[in-house]
């Protein structure tokens, strides 16, 4: 069971990258992030660390069991938009977005409610033993 959660994150995270690797490319977004592959495994290992906490949550949070998987993995997202660009830009791995322009805002954030949306719908497609998912 846990090595479809583990598998759902990690297309999850995997997805969030091409998404911000494709903005800085295409010149979109200038969050200058580093494509590395010690950065890529730290990005996929927060990942899942992300998406387990978003399991516990939806499995052990009733007033989200009413509440639709798309709001969820959004504001979820959005969450950890705020939480990890505000550190990273604080240690200096990225630019803050929200310095950057609205471009940079609107491709960050779409890759994170991805990763959000993403990992819950991994939750509940697979997490249906658990709890109330």
């Amino acid at each position: 069971m846990f090595l479809k959660f583990s598998l759902g994150f990690l297309l999850a995270s995997l997805f969030q990258a091409l998404i911000v690797y494709l903005g800085e490319m295409m010149r979109i977004s200038s969050l200058d992030a580093q494509f590395t592959f010690g950065q890529l495994l730290t990005h996929i290992v927060v990942g899942q660390v992300a998406g387990y906490i978003l399991l516990v949550l939806i499995t052990r949070v009733e007033a989200l069991s009413h509440t639709k998987t798309v709001i969820i993995g959004a504001v979820y997202g959005t969450l950890l938009w705020w939480l990890l660009l505000t550190i990273n830009s604080a240690l200096g791995n990225v630019n803050a977005p929200w310095n950057e322009g609205i471009s940079t805002v609107l491709v960050s954030l779409s890759a994170f409610m991805a990763y959000g949306m993403i990992s819950a719908f991994t939750i509940r497609r697979y997490g249906r033993k658990y709890s109330h998912v």
